[in-house]
């Protein structure tokens, strides 16, 4: 305020009244603040906006005419709860494919944008502890199985989707 006191006063030589130059400094810092708070509300987007343009940074992607393909195997496959996180995050990644189970082991082939795929692997392979995710009563039965892990078999391109949606088998 100082600062602007000592412009102003310089810019307009009246020192005279000071009480009259700190108001009208004041008003016009004032002013300047509510100018920037009203374009910043004119620049705001629109819920409806903002959903469109979070869809865009996590799903388009204009360069690509092509959908990558990743397919993981998983020793054993039958606990609920990966099946649900697995089903849940394909779904939410708008993942097209499909996961099957047989005989505990799981197979998932998952097809679409750079992106999403990027995404998933990080779920399958990191972030989902697969040791601990085992039935109870398997671990009482046979410990010589191999431990149950996720590995990525095969990441590649495709020209278009072959299937429009995620489900389980």
């Amino acid at each position: 305020m100082s600062n602007l006191m000592k412009v102003k006063s310089l810019a307009l030589k009246q020192t005279q009244y000071p009480t009259r130059l700190e108001k009208r400094i004041r008003s016009e810092a004032a002013e300047h603040v509510q100018a920037h708070i009203d374009r910043n509300i004119a620049r705001k987007l629109t819920p409806a906006e903002h959903r469109e343009k979070k869809e865009r940074k996590l799903f388009d992607e204009p360069n690509t005419l092509e959908a990558i393909v990743s397919v993981y195997k998983i020793n054993d496959l039958s606990h609920p709860q990966t099946c649900f996180i697995i089903d849940v995050n394909a779904q939410e990644n708008r993942l097209c494919g499909c996961a099957v189970i047989y005989d505990g082991i799981g197979v998932v082939v998952v097809e679409d944008g750079n992106k999403s795929i990027k995404r998933y692997g990080k779920l399958m392979l990191e972030l989902i502890d697969w040791a601990s995710a085992v039935k109870e009563e398997d671990e009482d039965e046979s410990d010589d199985k191999p431990a149950n892990k996720c590995v990525l078999v095969r990441l590649g391109c495709v020209a278009k989707l072959s299937v429009n949606k995620f489900t389980f088998h």
